[in-house]
């Protein structure tokens, strides 16, 4: 990398639609790449927070096994509506 060159972030891998089963827990996976802050995620429009546990949602929590790493997991799905 050059001294000034401009790195910018994205998607590595972007999180998908995800069926389980109800009661199953589910894996969301994301990674991104040259990562410039903090990841957040959303639920209908709405930032959880930074986690990787979740004030009011205590059925999330992010997974950071690897830097480039931070899928959610949501234990115990429901049914969606």
């Amino acid at each position: 990398m050059c001294l000034g060159e401009v790195v910018q972030q994205r998607f590595g891998v972007e999180p998908r639609d995800t069926e389980v089963i109800q009661g199953q827990d589910a894996i969301l996976l994301c990674s991104v790449v040259n990562l410039q802050g903090p990841v957040q995620w959303l639920k209908g429009g709405f930032g959880l927070g930074p986690g990787p546990v979740f004030d009011g949602y205590p059925r999330y929590r992010i997974v950071q096994q690897l830097p480039d790493n931070n899928g959610i997991i949501v234990f115990n799905c429901t049914v969606a509506v």
